[in-house]
């Protein structure tokens, strides 16, 4: 005997492309990030607004704006969409354990990098941290030369200002003064 619930499943996929879209303000633009053609983004949208029998959105007005069903829509999708992740990080086996090359510039190691690597292990437990410290200029030739896949240096008033990176290496400032 098979007994139908009386509302749909719904597809986390639908669930995923209808946030992707309203973060992104139009469909256009979700399906840039998506990598969906944009009548793919649509016809995504208008299944999910068929299954929930609702609209999701205004389509009379510019810019796009969520519905009154759409906004609850949106308060549920985040947390769908979360305890879907939470799941599967606590289901899942790793395959491997991925590895983290990093090298630290020497004043910042001994008072922070003990906490940092507290972080490192609370938010990615399976990640296998490797670690050096170092100065600036060799840290950063040791990153080019594959021997790193992150750097924690100062910039300005070391030679991290002066350091030319290589084209596939990118600089992000972390925190500035």
């Amino acid at each position: 005997m098979l007994i139908m619930a009386p509302y749909p499943d719904i597809d986390l996929d639908l669930i995923r492309c209808f946030l992707t879209v309203v973060e992104s303000g139009g469909f256009t633009q979700a399906s840039k990030r998506l990598h969906v053609t944009q009548s793919g983004i649509t016809l995504k949208i208008k299944r999910l607004e068929e299954q929930l029998n609702c609209r999701l959105f205004r389509r009379t007005t510019k810019p796009l704006e969520v519905s009154r069903e759409g906004e609850i829509v949106l308060g549920y999708a985040r947390r769908l969409l979360d305890l879907s992740q939470e799941m599967a990080q606590r289901v899942t086996k790793p395959k491997s354990t991925a590895a983290l090359r990093m090298g630290v510039v020497d004043h910042f190691g001994p008072q922070l990098l003990p906490l940092w690597l507290a972080e490192f292990r609370e938010t990615l437990p399976n990640l296998k941290i490797i670690s050096d410290i170092g100065v600036t200029h060799e840290l950063l030739k040791d990153l080019e030369d594959d021997k790193f896949d992150l750097i924690i240096a100062s910039a300005g008033y070391t030679a991290m200002g002066e350091y030319k990176l290589a084209p596939s290496i990118q600089e992000t400032h972390l925190k500035k003064k």
